[in-house]
């Protein structure tokens, strides 16, 4: 659209995703696709009072994408006189050249390793294998009982990106908070990750994570000096998910693997932890049925009562191996 462009989740959810969260008041709003199989579709407005546009990503049972025209009258204009009434007026383009936007490249690459920032989640390949999955690297907060996830609940924004590093500021749309991503090559096959937030106000955080979710098809979990298989996806688990290993305070880094020599194996995956200003410990995981992910997490159990300023959230390092 003319206020901002970007890669549509390689997910669906259970519930309507509003791409951009915010109503945009004229000008284009399109599709395109990235392999050229369909042609690009554009839906054109002019700036009239009281209607917008949007754009969706339907739920998982209709796997669509919507480009959707609203008409928001003031309550005591909402009864319509007997008559005819004009409500919407647009145009619509098939195949218009150069009319969008190319999406965001925003990507790390050195050789085999590449790392997409897709707005609030970081999707990491090997050989353009996807290794990560769903919401791919990413924080969480709980409060009020609710979990508010990087992907979901924040808007966030390119602040620098060049071969090396990137870096983005988050704004959580229903808490007083903002998050500071900067992400780094290190060598070819490491990622060093330092996230910061900024609170607005005096906040209490029931908990805080800092996750790397990855694909079920790893079996083997790692923790310091212990091994252990995965086991099965539970159904009777809360939204805490189901935690395989907690490696406590002591130990500073968590892996998954295959065995060696595995038909089809993907890389061992690493999350090392370098210091936080909020105290906490790793955990391994195995989500619920519907993300079927295997998970690396740096968790903040405890509650923890934040003042107005910035803390060091989580620093820590990503290696494929």
């Amino acid at each position: 659209s003319d206020y901002g462009s970007g890669l549509f989740p390689p997910e669906f959810y259970e519930a309507e995703m509003d791409i951009l969260q915010r109503c945009i008041p004229d000008g284009s709003v399109g599709l395109q696709s990235k392999n050229s199989l369909f042609p690009p579709l554009l839906l054109n407005i002019n700036k009239i009072v009281n209607i917008f546009s949007k754009i969706f990503s339907s739920d998982f049972y209709n796997r669509t994408r919507i480009l959707r025209l609203d008409r928001v009258e003031p309550e005591v204009e909402s009864v319509l006189p007997p008559g005819k009434c004009n409500c919407f007026e647009a145009r619509i383009f098939v195949n218009q050249k150069q009319v969008l936007p190319e999406y965001p490249k925003d990507i790390l690459q050195k050789q085999k390793l590449k790392l997409l920032f897709d707005k609030g989640a970081g999707r990491i390949f090997w050989e353009g294998v996807e290794l990560t999955k769903k919401l791919g690297f990413y924080t969480s907060i709980r409060l009020g009982g609710r979990w508010h996830d990087s992907f979901s609940s924040a808007l966030w924004k390119i602040l620098h990106n060049d071969e090396r590093s990137i870096k983005a500021l988050g704004k959580w749309l229903h808490l007083p908070i903002s998050q500071s991503w900067q992400i780094s090559l290190e060598g070819t096959n490491c990622f060093d990750v330092y996230i910061s937030m900024i609170a607005e106000e005096d906040i209490e955080i029931e908990r805080l994570q800092a996750n790397l979710m990855i694909s079920e098809r790893y079996p083997h979990w790692e923790s310091g000096n212990a091994k252990g298989d995965f086991p099965s996806f539970r159904s009777d688990i809360g939204d805490d998910w189901d935690c395989v290993v907690s490696a406590g305070r002591e130990s500073s880094s968590i892996g998954a693997s295959f065995n060696a020599g595995h038909d089809n194996a993907l890389p061992s995956v690493s999350l090392s932890f370098k210091g936080s200003s909020l105290q906490g410990s790793l955990n391994v995981l195995n989500s619920d049925l519907f993300h079927r992910a295997r998970l690396l997490q740096y968790l903040v159990a405890e509650r923890t009562k934040i003042q107005p300023g910035e803390y060091l959230c989580f620093h820590g390092r990503i290696a494929v191996l």
